[in-house]
């Protein structure tokens, strides 16, 4: 559905088994609000420190309106800030897109280039499903996924993981990844179990 998206990188006689891409509007909102309290909380710090700062320069003045005058100064730099989270997010969802080749993974992703990471389907560990309510339901319907990968070397989980935010399909990627890696976590379930 996406191949052409992975053309550049694709190695000789790989063949693209499932593409996908990412549920725009999901993406974004998953983020909104981890950002919105932040932003909040941000404004609350900057507010009363700033507030205080004017009131202590304007003190005996008649000058004192300092929550007026500090919304005054928050609020143009909340738009601006929000409107650059939307535009970088829009920018990243619409070019982010994940594959399964018959030899490794791959996600695209980048808000104004291309960015791809890979890893060997040999190394591909544990791998989990979960939808938001933000995500569309049913089969079709976007959700995480989440990939995490072994050490090559010396067959353990590593501390990389591939993680893909709203994939549209993603419970078909993960049946197809389940599939294709069974017995990839037998000696860490048997390291696991001793």
């Amino acid at each position: 559905m996406f191949n052409e998206k992975f053309k550049l990188i694709l190695q000789e006689q790989e063949k693209i088994q499932w593409s996908g891409n990412v549920n725009v509007g999901a993406n974004i909102m998953k983020g909104l609000i981890p950002f919105m309290t932040s932003m909040i909380l941000l404004g609350a710090f900057f507010g009363v420190g700033g507030g205080g700062i004017w009131y202590g320069a304007n003190y005996g003045k008649g000058q004192i309106n300092v929550v007026n005058d500090v919304l005054l100064i928050l609020i143009p730099i909340w738009i601006i800030l929000l409107a650059a989270y939307f535009i970088v997010n829009f920018l990243n969802s619409k070019n982010t897109f994940f594959c399964i080749t018959d030899k490794r993974i791959i996600k695209r992703s980048g808000a104004f280039g291309d960015k791809f990471i890979h890893y060997s389907l040999k190394n591909v560990g544990t791998v989990s499903v979960a939808g938001s309510m933000f995500d569309n339901k049913g089969e079709d319907g976007s959700a995480n996924l989440l990939v995490v990968i072994k050490d090559f070397y010396n067959n353990t989980a590593s501390m990389n993981s591939l993680r893909v935010k709203s994939l549209q399909g993603a419970y078909e990627a993960y049946k197809m990844l389940s599939k294709t890696v069974e017995g990839n976590n037998e000696f860490l379930r048997i390291k696991s179990e001793k």
